[in-house]
């Protein structure tokens, strides 16, 4: 039996996928592509490469982004396919696209002989020379064309800031003083009192949930009074999420435990 000695993308198909990463400022992470890549020297891009036999897409681009920037990212959507073709450079790839948010680590160019280097952008201020990989997806996910992955894996903020824009919504709280930060403020210290008294008093579970229930209501409905929109709470969130994991668990004098960056 001979040895296959065809070339990716172009004796066959390649498939390969990238990840549009953002981040709280809703700006995408790219990478300036270096001299010994296998095409668009120059141009800038959004992080990925080839899927391996026998591994999954999402799994490839996790992989991938590892390598490349030393980083763990959290898929929350995907975004139509681009097919790349590349007659100059006689290569067609058809390319998986996703989303993401970085939970751990600094973005870093672990691969600086691909890469010249990496940086971040605003969605409307993007570099003349991006690829058709990176634009296309961007444009996708800028008119929401796009799937939300986070609802399969439990993982939807947008489920609960519905739900409670809905709640505003049907008493009107925009146009009275209910969406005021000082009386919501109010509310907030006087939830963390029914919540302290449930848990000083042995209350019971189901109390207990339903206190810190009220309380998250009241927190979401902070963020729509502020007209932080679900997008953005869902970013910040998952750049929040980014730092905490970087902190230290310390002792304190007391004996306690706290996770700090103190």
């Amino acid at each position: 039996m001979k040895k296959c000695v065809c070339k990716k993308a172009v004796d066959y198909i390649g498939v390969g996928g990238g990840v549009l990463i953002l981040n709280e400022k809703n700006e995408a992470l790219l990478m300036k592509r270096g001299k010994n890549v296998r095409n668009e020297s120059g141009w800038w891009s959004k992080p990925g490469g080839g899927v391996k036999y026998g591994e999954g897409a999402i799994d490839a681009m996790k992989r991938e982004i590892k390598e490349e920037l030393n980083i763990e990212i959290n898929i929350v959507g995907y975004l139509p396919h681009t097919d790349h073709i590349l007659p100059k450079e006689n290569q067609h790839w058809a390319s998986f696209n996703f989303i993401a948010h970085i939970i751990s680590g600094t973005p870093t160019n672990m691969e600086p002989d691909k890469c010249d280097e990496i940086a971040w952008f605003a969605l409307e201020a993007l570099p003349k020379k991006t690829t058709q990989t990176t634009r296309e997806p961007i444009e996708n996910y800028c008119c929401g064309r796009y799937i939300d992955l986070r609802q399969e894996n439990g993982q939807k903020m947008n489920t609960y800031y519905d739900a409670i824009q809905k709640f505003h919504d049907k008493f009107d709280m925009k146009n009275t003083n209910n969406e005021d930060m000082m009386f919501r403020l109010n509310l907030m210290i006087e939830e963390l009192g029914e919540l302290a008294q449930a848990i000083t008093k042995g209350k019971s579970r189901q109390e207990v949930i339903e206190e810190n229930i009220d309380l998250l209501n009241l927190v979401i409905g902070n963020f729509i009074s502020l007209g932080v929109s679900a997008e953005e709470m869902d970013a910040a969130f998952w750049a929040k999420y980014q730092r905490i994991m970087d902190r230290k668990k310390k002792t304190l004098d007391n004996g306690m435990y706290r996770v700090t960056s103190k």
